[in-house]
């Protein structure tokens, strides 16, 4: 398959490492990856060699012509390369391919990676929005936990759940560990340590035993 991957960035956060991670393991079965995104920021993902990258200019200050430039960038490619599916990191990255793939019937796929449903966090109207409606306009979804594909199921929508970070390194084996819980990260509101914190005096200690 030939392969397009949106991100905003190759610098830090968890969508664009999930962007890194999936171009490099589908050049590595085989697949033909474009990977476009601002390579005027430092990397802090490793990309595959095999993997082409493109990259918008970054030194557009203003938005609206650096997206524009973008959409051009992109909607170029898909007419020469003609993909066989796009994959935009987040909402604004998705609506991108979106509109660069009009006309052209290839197949762009939405990734959420933010709790849709999520008990201690009210997020923006524009957010809200964006989350129940921007699907119905793509191919299909990608979000983080099943309760929130059983939702958009019930409306009929195409969803998969595509964890965040997402690693395809899994330990084949599992080391002995002592029992600490270890966590770093951000502590806003939309960042799931708020809740991992709330819940651990919860734990039942008498069945697993004395944590750290």
């Amino acid at each position: 398959m030939r392969i397009f991957i949106i991100s905003n960035s190759l610098t830090n956060g968890g969508a664009e490492r999930v962007g890194v991670n999936l171009a490099n393991i589908f050049v590595r079965c085989g697949h033909e990856v474009s990977l476009f995104t601002d390579l005027s920021q430092p990397a802090t993902y490793a990309i595959d060699t095999a993997v082409t990258c493109y990259s918008w200019r970054g030194d557009l200050y203003n938005k609206v012509y650096k997206w524009f430039y973008a959409i051009r960038l992109i909607h170029r490619h898909i007419k020469a390369d003609h993909p066989d599916i796009i994959l935009g990191m987040m909402h604004l990255c998705s609506i991108i391919g979106r509109v660069a793939a009009v006309h052209s019937h290839v197949p762009v796929v939405l990734t959420i990676h933010h709790a849709v449903h999520h008990m201690s966090v009210r997020y923006s109207l524009i957010t809200r929005l964006a989350d129940r409606w921007m699907p119905l306009f793509f191919s299909g979804t990608t979000v983080l936990t099943r309760v929130d594909a059983d939702y958009y199921k019930s409306h009929g929508i195409p969803v998969f759940v595509m964890p965040n970070p997402l690693t395809f390194q899994p330990a084949l084996v599992v080391p002995k560990k002592e029992k600490m819980i270890l966590a770093a990260g951000r502590l806003s509101a939309n960042q799931s340590l708020v809740d991992a914190g709330s819940g651990l005096p919860r734990m039942d200690t008498g069945h697993c035993g004395r944590w750290q």
